[in-house]
Formats: structure tokens, sequence, C-alpha cells
């Protein structure tokens, strides 16, 4: 048996580029991100979503 899905493409809330509308998978990210930061990250492409998670800062 197959099974068979289509994922559509959206548009990045940061740069406007494609990706395709997916959950970001974050692991291993110090600190945790936030609920709201989960939110947000799902409007950005992989791209802005790695500028995102390396901009925020670690605490001391």
């Amino acid at each position: 048996m197959v099974e068979r899905g289509f994922i559509a493409n959206r548009l990045c809330t940061n740069c406007g580029g494609k990706f395709l509308g997916s959950a970001p998978v974050i692991r291993k990210v110090i600190p945790p991100v936030t609920q709201e930061e989960f939110e947000a990250l799902r409007g950005l492409c992989p791209k802005c979503r790695l500028k995102f998670v390396k901009s925020r800062s670690v605490p001391a």
C-alpha cells in the first residue's frame, strides 16, 4: 500500500523565498526555543531559520 500527499510551497516571511511548508526540526538548541519562537520559525525558510537560531543569545 502506498500513501501519497502534497506539501505546498510557502513563502518565507523574512526573505520571500519558496520552501516546503513543513515543521522546523529544532534539536539541541541552547537555550531551547519558546513556543512563540517555534511559531515564528514555521514561517521561515531553512536558510533564514539557521540565521535566526545562530543570532539567538546564549545565556552566560
